[in-house]
């Protein structure tokens, strides 16, 4: 296993267990809470027959760069920091062949397609789920949407990926 893997992993978690712990900090000693809001006097209260229509909040777009396995490949092995630039922590769809399924054997219950890439880079992507993955099989075409997150050793790996219909 890589030790640079291993370590962003610990580190990940580190961080997700330190931020839980400082809103919680926070949470405690913050006074906003329910027993400092002092309810308002002399409100009058009057029956209105206008009801107020809900409101439709937009969901937000996120960006998606598209690209194929080939493209993304080629441009972490031509120039790795440039590719960083360009595509680290951003959401992608990534077109590829299957090179291979596997459990990963770091991250618990977690499934890691591998697509072809350019000669001997390849992308590694962690699922989120294994729901339907058993429908796939090594040389399939596939569309799978995730986030970038670096390359390592041989492989561009992306992050909570799953299959795009």
């Amino acid at each position: 296993m890589n030790k640079k893997v291993i370590i962003i992993l610990i580190i990940t978690v580190v961080i997700i267990f330190g931020c839980c712990g400082v809103g919680f900090i926070i949470n405690l000693f913050s006074e906003d809470t329910e027993a400092n809001i002092e309810p308002q006097k002399n409100t009058l209260i009057t029956n209105s027959t206008a009801t107020a229509k809900p409101t439709k909040t937009p969901k937000p777009t996120i960006k998606v760069l598209k690209l194929t396995a080939v493209e993304l490949s080629k441009e972490y092995q031509k120039n790795e920091i440039k590719a960083n630039n360009l595509y680290k922590d951003k959401n992608v769809e990534i077109k590829g062949e299957i090179d291979s399924i596997t459990e990963s054997d770091f991250l618990v219950d977690t499934v890691l397609i591998r697509l072809k890439g350019y000669n001997y880079n390849a992308i590694s992507c962690s699922m989120k789920s294994r729901k339907g993955l058993e429908d796939y099989n090594i040389g399939d075409k596939v569309v799978i949407k995730g986030k970038i997150d670096g390359i390592s050793i041989f492989d561009v790996f992306v992050t909570d990926c799953e299959m795009s219909e």
